[in-house]
């Protein structure tokens, strides 16, 4: 029988003072098992290297190289190193890539481990909070062990870049663990504490915005009032501080990054078109993680069929459904919690995700402690035989087991993939053979290690899948560029600014060497002008059309934009034996 506090009807027990329990609570010992197979499970992952993102993120971010940028960790989004606007603020998870920099400098290794401390942390306070909250000791050690070995953390833990997901889980069930704590000793202190943890995890990851949700579930399933409606108002009073300090928080980052936001990039109904499609994704990826990649064949439809808005409507009413069905059981309700509010939140950043990049294993990162208790409710059920494993009947432990080993399986056979870019891309290329960023990033891949006809078959591959696509005809523009190919580097180089006419610089400056190299010297001038006009301070832009008008015979235009050169750049060397080779 599944103990009262997972499944009951009638009058909801506050599990803050009422005694009664069917089992007492588990020790430590098997927290600790958790944590060493854990370990043992993702200590492969010290010998890989930085990938994806890493580069950018660490490898080449002068952010975290110094403690002078502190103070703008928390005046702009986290990628302004590289792009002026951006829809991301996380000024901790900076001061943790800054902090590992300190330990670590660039030796990967120090970096994995910290990742992987990451996770062995979060995993040990889901399993406090699990503790706290459901009095039956096999639920909590079921639950937590499949929150440590489930498949889906490899992209959060196998991932530097990825470990926002860990970072921001630590602080946020650290929140709920002093609300407790607040519920049942009523110091002022500790609802402080709950709060400061909460801004703590939304400024290290955004999705921490789901906190006053989960409070609001807690709340609710452990009032010790008569009435549902005085339960709600309970709930209510409980995780009203923590939306107003939301509130707040959302008006102070809109202040602070007002000039940098990030126009969306599609509307917001996409994403409640899509909404059936991605659901789905997650929860398969939730109940069966094989396959796993970086990237996936997911594309968001662009129809307004009725079939689709009436997809949309079945799956919230299936989702309310479930969430009246398991509103008398407290531990069942918080699952539904876990599960639902931050898959929400996933889907509810489509309008912000960059094509072709719509969906991640590491959204999962929370759903995973929700599938854990509802997995555990519902091993309670298995009790045929008389046998008896580990104190509990053979059928239900052999269960456990079972599943429990299969996914650490899948954990163990899937890390690979994440040593090194090359293996990262190339798998990827296989799990999603028709996502152009498979093929794009593999190609970057095989440039830098010297294989250019491999990495122009490559880009060629993802221009074929979607034309549009501005990062293929970019980087297929560079390696023409690169190779001296000037027709095709102008061609492909015209295609990219076309389709997004702002996204940098170099591509103009690019266009225009290839049209000096093919004689289109008029030709030449316009995107320079562009680069000019679009990206004023750049040095070296008035230098090369400087070069323009020398080719051209126009002296005194080429002197002029070797005079504004100079007036950005003073020291610039190029643009002073300029002016002088054109002195009689």
């Amino acid at each position: 029988m599944i103990v009262s506090d997972l499944h009951h009807t009638g009058k909801m027990p506050n599990s803050d003072t009422d005694p009664r329990r069917d089992s007492p609570s588990p020790g430590f010992s098997p927290l600790l098992l958790i944590l060493a197979a854990t370990f043992f499970l993702y200590l492969p992952c010290l010998r890989y290297g930085f990938v994806y993102d890493d580069q950018v993120q660490i490898v080449t971010n002068p952010r975290i190289a110094s403690w002078s940028y502190l103070p703008a960790y928390f005046q702009h989004h986290v990628w302004i190193q590289i792009s002026t606007t951006g829809s991301y603020y996380r000024p901790l998870f900076l001061l943790w890539l800054r902090i590992n920099h300190v330990l670590w400098g660039m030796n990967p290794v120090g970096w994995h481990a910290t990742s992987l401390v990451l996770h062995l942390v979060a995993v040990a306070l889901a399993y406090l909070l699990l503790r706290r909250t459901i009095p039956d000791p096999l639920v909590v050690v079921v639950a937590t062990a499949v929150f440590a070995l489930h498949p889906a953390h490899i992209e959060s833990t196998a991932w530097i870049s990825g470990s926002t997901d860990p970072l921001m889980a630590i602080p946020l069930i650290g929140s709920l663990l002093c609300w407790l704590r607040y519920r049942q000793h009523k110091r002022v202190t500790l609802l402080i504490a709950s709060l400061l943890l909460f801004v703590a995890a939304l400024m290290v990851k955004e999705s921490a915005a789901i906190t006053p949700l989960l409070i609001f579930v807690y709340g609710y399933v452990r009032s010790s009032e008569d009435s549902q409606c005085s339960r709600l108002r309970q709930a209510i009073r409980s995780c009203a501080p923590y939306f107003a300090l939301l509130l707040a928080y959302v008006a102070v980052r809109r202040h602070i990054l007002y000039s940098e936001i990030e126009p969306a990039l599609r509307p917001l109904y996409t994403a409640i078109l899509n909404l059936p499609a991605m659901a789905w994704f997650y929860f398969r990826h939730l109940l069966w993680p094989a396959r796993l990649s970086v990237m996936y064949d997911f594309d968001l439809t662009r129809s307004h069929s009725a079939m689709l808005i009436a997809a949309t409507l079945l799956v919230s009413i299936a989702t309310l459904a479930i969430f009246f069905a398991f509103r008398r059981s407290p531990a069942l309700l918080s699952a539904w919690a876990w599960i639902v509010f931050p898959i929400a939140a996933a889907i509810a950043g489509t309008p912000q995700f960059d094509p072709h990049d719509y969906v991640h294993d590491r959204y999962l990162y929370l759903p995973v402690l929700g599938l854990g208790i509802l997995f555990a409710a519902a091993l309670r059920a298995l009790r045929f035989g008389q046998s008896h494993l580990f104190g509990q009947p053979a059928s239900r432990a052999i269960a456990a087991l079972i599943v429990l080993g299969a996914m650490a399986y899948g954990t163990e056979s899937q890390l690979f993939p994440w040593t090194n870019n090359l293996t990262l891309f190339s798998h990827a290329v296989q799990v999603a053979p028709t996502n152009p960023m498979s093929y794009e990033h593999l190609a970057f891949e095989m440039y830098k290690r010297g294989d250019l006809v491999s990495a122009m078959n490559l880009y060629k591959k993802a221009i074929a899948l979607d034309p549009q696509d501005w990062h293929a005809n970019f980087g297929l523009a560079v390696l023409y560029y690169r190779s001296e190919q000037w027709a095709p580097a102008d061609f492909y180089c015209d295609r990219a600014n076309q389709i997004t006419p702002d996204a940098n610089n170099v591509c103009y400056q690019f266009q225009t060497v290839a049209r000096m190299k093919l004689g289109a010297l008029h030709a030449a001038e316009i995107p320079i002008r562009y680069a000019i006009a679009h990206w004023p301070q750049v040095t070296g832009q008035h230098l090369l059309l400087g070069r323009v008008f020398v080719e051209e015979g126009d002296k005194p235009a080429a002197a002029e934009e070797f005079q504004n050169e100079l007036r950005i750049d003073p020291k610039s060397t190029e643009a002073q034996n300029a002016l002088a080779q054109l002195q009689p």
